[in-house]
């Protein structure tokens, strides 16, 4: 898991106009969280914090809170919330973890290799789960979980069950969830047939007033 160390400032000021101008000065209201502690409200510099979210989802961060003479707490990042176009970062919560204690977070899937189905036999494949839940130290956190999908064949499937993972890593999934699954391909009988079907309404004819007429002969 990737390690930084980002410097932010506690503020005093609340509401949506002071918000307002933090934004305009670059900087991103912020609220670091921890368990039985009170939230400490924050303002992160954007610049800095727009490099880390771009680096990763799971990124464990030394905030040193007001430089000159604050604490240093290790946190991860819970939720950024943005603009309906997902341009402006509005605000963001952190949360104090510990290297001792375990987490729960989410880690991309990244698929691998060219299925033997899709190669040979002209299959399709199909990335139906794009992330999975674990539960894992803080410095165990994969950046992604890579699936090789070389060995597929027409209609198998990866589940999250066939996933090799140490085993300080526990998978939160139902296990039987497919992550990926070759789908035989259509068939010439089933293309004919479409084109069949649509052959005449392209034409102008309205089949399903033909067939009802001789239904009532």
């Amino acid at each position: 898991m990737k390690q930084v160390t980002l410097e932010v400032k506690t503020r005093e000021g609340i509401g949506k106009e002071h918000c307002k101008k933090l934004r305009k000065a670059a900087l991103i209201p912020a609220v670091l969280y921890g368990k039985d502690t009170s939230p400490v409200t924050l303002t992160v510099p954007e610049r800095e914090m727009r490099k880390i979210l771009a680096s990763g989802s799971n990124v464990l961060i030394e905030l040193k809170v007001d430089p000159t003479g604050g604490a240093s707490h290790l946190a991860m990042v819970t939720e950024v919330q943005k603009d309906p176009l997902g341009k402006i970062i509005h605000h963001i919560d952190f949360h104090k973890v510990s290297l001792d204690t375990k987490v729960t977070t989410t880690v991309p899937i990244h698929i691998t290799g060219e299925p033997k189905g899709v190669k040979t036999g002209g299959g399709v494949l199909e990335h139906m789960l794009w992330e999975i839940e674990i539960e894992t130290l803080p410095l165990s956190i994969p950046n992604n979980i890579n699936v090789n999908v070389a060995h597929l064949d027409i209609e198998d499937s990866f589940t999250v069950k066939d996933l090799n993972l140490p085993e300080i890593i526990t998978v939160l999934n139902d296990p039987d969830e497919v992550i990926a699954i070759v789908h035989a391909p259509r068939t010439t009988e089933t293309a004919e047939g479409e084109e069949g079907a649509a052959t005449p309404a392209a034409s102008g004819s309205q089949p399903e007033i033909i067939k009802k007429g001789k239904e009532e002969k």
